[in-house]
C-alpha cells in the first residue's frame, strides 16, 4: 500500500472538520466570523489546525458548497449537520430573534402582574437574563436593542 490520497481534498476537509469541532467546543456555536483564523500556538486547538483560515473555509462551504461535491458529499453534509452548522446566518439570526420574542411574550403572560394588551413593549436596554425560564441559548441576547 503506497498511501496515495485519491481524493485531493480529504486531508484538508479533515483539518477543517477538526477545527470546526474545536470552535464549537470553545464558542458553543458555529457562527464563525469570516475573518477568523485559528490562532497559531494556542494549545486549545490541535497544532495541525493552527493558522487555518476557518472563517474563509466556512464562507466557501456556505456560498460555494466547497467540500460538498463528489462521493463524500452526503457524509460531509451529515457531519456538518451533526455539529449544528449554520447554513444561512441571516435566517439563523431571525429565528433567534423570533424565539426570543416568543419567550418574552410567554414570560410576560405568565407573570401575575401582566396586563398587556396588544403589542409587546420591550425596554430598549432589555437583555435576556440567565435564568431557568429562558433557554440557555438566549441568555445574554440583547432583545431590547433588536426591537
Amino acid at each position: 500500500k503506497l498511501g496515495f490520497v485519491w481524493e485531493r481534498l480529504q486531508p484538508e476537509w479533515n483539518l477543517i472538520l477538526e477545527a470546526l469541532i474545536t470552535y464549537r467546543t470553545l464558542h458553543d456555536d458555529l457562527l464563525v466570523p469570516s475573518k477568523f483564523v485559528v490562532p497559531f500556538g494556542d494549545t486549545q486547538w490541535s497544532r495541525s489546525t493552527w493558522s487555518i483560515s476557518l472563517g474563509k473555509a466556512v464562507y466557501r462551504i456556505r456560498s460555494r458548497g466547497d467540500f460538498l461535491r463528489g462521493p463524500n458529499a452526503i457524509k460531509r453534509r451529515q457531519q456538518l449537520e451533526a455539529l449544528g452548522f449554520v447554513w444561512d446566518v441571516q435566517e439563523h439570526r431571525f429565528e433567534k430573534f423570533c424565539n426570543a420574542l416568543r419567550y418574552y411574550a410567554k414570560n410576560e403572560a405568565d407573570s401575575k402582574s401582566s396586563t398587556r394588551k396588544g403589542a409587546l413593549k420591550i425596554p430598549s436596554q432589555y437583555v435576556v437574563p440567565e435564568t431557568d425560564i429562558w433557554p440557555r441559548s438566549l441568555w445574554g441576547y440583547p432583545l431590547g436593542a433588536k426591537c
